[in-house]
């Protein structure tokens, strides 16, 4: 069962890295562009915040509590990341 949080925190990850040099491309990519990549950028959004919801529901599936925890630091550690990016994408 663990590897149905390690996986969507594996995605949550990878999605994060991919998004902080975009975020840093936005302002200096040409306007004929603009909006593809920030298309992509809400893709990557999206796929983050899927992923941390897959793994909080998949958390609740899990008896042992010292995997829960160990999990939960991991899903929080993603989620302030994810946050102060995210404001950027406004």
């Amino acid at each position: 069962m663990a590897i149905a949080i390690a996986v969507p925190l594996k995605i949550s990850a990878a999605c994060i890295t991919a998004l902080e040099p975009g975020l840093l491309l936005l302002p200096k990519v040409k306007h004929g562009v603009l909006g593809d990549v920030k298309i992509g950028l809400l893709v990557l959004k999206a796929g983050i915040e899927g992923s941390i919801a897959a793994a909080k529901i998949n958390l609740s599936l899990i008896k042992d509590d010292t995997l829960v925890k160990g999990f939960q630091v991991r899903v929080a550690a993603l989620h302030v990341k994810f946050d102060m990016l995210k404001t950027s994408l406004r």
